[in-house]
């Protein structure tokens, strides 16, 4: 994996939108998408994500992987270096959820034929109602065994 991780406010802004829209037209506490980005110069630019629908029963979510596959096949028509290099929800701390869908993306992940960039697989989770700061985002960062990572915000000239 990339030492430096930049994630973009692009990301920031989509999740916190795809948050909003899922919880006042759908009644739903969360929001679940697949993160993407590229490396540039041994650093992992976190630059845009993709929703993904989803069914959750207690502990367990089921995810619609064939709607992310064509959205992700348009995206990348557009921005063909850009590859999954995770996935995100919204909640306020990691539970027993998060590591079931992680496992389930992981598995998902493995089993499709897209590139690799990274060596592990990660997991960004935002807080919604968490209290803003101006020392940090609601955001944190993990890796496959939920160990946090370090990364900074960024913006490109675009954004």
């Amino acid at each position: 994996m990339a030492d430096k991780i930049i994630l973009h406010p692009l990301v920031v802004v989509n999740i916190a939108d795809h948050f909003t829209r899922s919880a006042i037209q759908n009644g739903q506490d969360k929001a679940i998408g697949i993160i993407l980005g590229s490396i540039n110069k041994e650093i992992l630019h976190i630059v845009d994500c993709i929703e993904v629908s989803f069914e959750q029963s207690k502990d367990e979510v089921k995810l619609a992987f064939h709607d992310f596959e064509e959205d992700f096949k348009l995206h990348k028509e557009a921005y063909p270096k850009n590859e999954v290099i995770g996935w995100y929800c919204t909640g306020a701390r990691p539970e027993e959820v998060h590591s079931n869908a992680f496992r389930s993306i992981s598995s998902w992940h493995e089993s499709r034929k897209g590139n690799r960039i990274t060596k592990e697989f990660l997991f960004l989770l935002m807080n919604p109602n968490a209290k803003m700061s101006d020392d940090a985002l609601p955001i944190t960062l993990y890796n496959e065994k939920m160990d946090p990572r370090k990364y900074r915000i960024q913006s490109d000239t675009a954004e």
